[in-house]
């Protein structure tokens, strides 16, 4: 699970309990002091760890990551020639 986004990348998940623009959100991150770190190479900007979100954006995400990562599990086939008659029945 990824521990750090920009305020871009937060604003696009639509999270509960922070804005829906990225402006807001850094604005919002500035006034609480949110942690953060800065994001070198072109464009520079801010990475804000999980942590520093609120509660309810910090549920959202780990709901969301949780559901993405969780493989799905298709049936596979047996061949029952392989399987002892104790198996079997």
């Amino acid at each position: 699970m990824r521990k750090m986004f920009t305020a871009a990348e937060l604003a696009e998940m639509k999270l509960p309990g922070l804005p829906g623009a990225a402006r807001n959100i850094r604005r919002r991150a500035t006034i609480e002091e949110w942690n953060f770190e800065s994001r070198t190479g072109r464009g520079g900007g801010k990475l804000y760890p999980v942590e520093a979100l609120p509660a309810e954006a910090r549920e959202a995400i780990a709901k969301r990551f949780l559901k993405e990562s969780t493989p799905v599990l298709k049936p596979s086939k047996v061949d029952v020639s392989l399987l002892s008659e104790q198996d079997q029945q």
